[in-house]
Parts: structure tokens; C-alpha cells; sequence
């Protein structure tokens, strides 16, 4: 089974590829260079670090992140002390709320 990964059709997609393709083909070096950026060492690649001193999540390898922080959001702990909702509970008015939505909830879903 073939995944769908964007909404283009796939027509669509390889006559994308082939005008890109073609451009591509047709310019020269310096205008590759003005259009695309650098090539090589010139193109100022810090081995991962990326723009204003971001570099990738070294659990995932995908989120792009802030110096400062260790990990990004999806990989980061969030049990015990970690959790910012740790040692904290629900005030009775949100309680209610959430019993009342959650009623709501169920009555959409017994329909």
C-alpha cells in the first residue's frame, strides 16, 4: 500500500519535478547560486546547528530547537516532578466543567 504523503496528485508531482528539473538544468552556476544559496562549504553549515543557533533534538533527530533547551516538546518528560501540573489539582469549577462536558461528550456519542 502506497502512503499518501502530500494532497498533490501524482501527475501532478512528476510534472512538478520535471519543470523544476528543467529550470534547474537551464541556469547557470551563479544564477543556481543567487536562486538556491551555496554550495558545499560555503553554504555555512555548523553540523547540525542551524538557523540563530538551533540545532536538532538529539532523541528525535527531527524537531529543530533552541540552544537553550535539551529536547524537543514531543520528547521531552513530562512525569513526576517534570509534569508542570505535578503536585496541583483541578479547582471545583473545572471539575464541574469538564463532568459537564464529558456528559455532552457521551450523549453525541450514544446517538
Amino acid at each position: 500500500m502506497v502512503e499518501k504523503i502530500s494532497n498533490v496528485h501524482p501527475n501532478q508531482s512528476k510534472k512538478m519535478v520535471a519543470t523544476i528539473t528543467k529550470r534547474y538544468e537551464n541556469m547557470t552556476l551563479s544564477e543556481r547560486s543567487i536562486v538556491y544559496g551555496k554550495f558545499g562549504a560555503a553554504n555555512n553549515y555548523k553540523g547540525g546547528i542551524g538557523f540563530n543557533g538551533c540545532h536538532y533534538c538529539p532523541k528525535c533527530n527531527i524537531a529543530v530547537i533552541a540552544d537553550s533547551a535539551k529536547c524537543c516538546d514531543n520528547c521531552r518528560d513530562r512525569t513526576g516532578v517534570n509534569n508542570p501540573f505535578y503536585g496541583r489539582n483541578h479547582s471545583i469549577e473545572t471539575l464541574e466543567r469538564i463532568k459537564l462536558q464529558t456528559q455532552v461528550d457521551l450523549k453525541l456519542i450514544e446517538k
